[in-house]
């Protein structure tokens, strides 16, 4: 036997049985009301598969990316042509979550504002206008986030309000029920 033959049959078998592996993995999160997508989306975070996680309650666009580790919870909504990739950290969406069109939340980067948590998470009720970019960032419950506004590492408290176009520093924490707009954003 040469060794190219070797090496394509453990190659293939390898294929094989990773493949293998995600299909019983899809079954036991189907048993438990959870549904996994397609194959397609499985990447590798750290040295472990990560599976995007979404409840069956939850409304993801046909057209929306949803690639790692993400979870995604119930009666959530993710828009048409919206990213959630959860390469490096994971990619929380809480129950009643809504993430507009073309967004894009990504947990990439490590954390430097302490006390957060190392994972980009958006929480019960929080709303992502359309074109919202959040990177490693703790979106408070019952937060609005305006159309094209980007934030980076920074922990935006309960029920405060992101006025469109408002860039947010990175390191920024926005204090529960107030406004803020404009780039650098300022309390409004």
């Amino acid at each position: 036997m040469s060794s190219s033959f070797v090496s394509s049959f453990v190659s293939g078998f390898g294929v094989a049985l990773a493949e293998t592996g995600q299909a019983l993995q899809r079954t036991g999160l189907r048993l438990k009301g959870l549904r996994a997508v397609e194959p397609s989306k499985f990447v590798t975070v750290g040295s472990r598969w990560a599976v995007p996680l979404v409840c069956n309650s939850a409304q993801v666009s046909h057209d929306a990316t949803v690639l790692g580790a993400v979870m995604i919870g119930d009666d959530t909504k993710v828009g048409a042509g919206s990213v959630l990739r959860g390469d490096v950290y994971s990619v929380v969406v809480n129950q009643f979550a809504t993430v507009g069109d073309n967004c894009i939340v990504s947990a990439t980067e490590k954390q430097t504002e302490q006390g957060l948590p190392e994972a980009c998470v958006l929480n019960s009720g929080a709303s992502l206008g359309d074109g919202v970019i959040v990177t490693m960032s703790v979106i408070g419950d019952d937060v609005t986030v305006g159309d094209n506004s980007i934030i980076i590492n920074s922990w935006i408290q309960n029920g405060a309000t992101i006025l469109p176009n408002t860039t947010i520093p990175s390191g920024s924490k926005i204090p529960a029920g107030e406004t803020w707009g404009g780039n650098p954003a300022q309390r409004q």
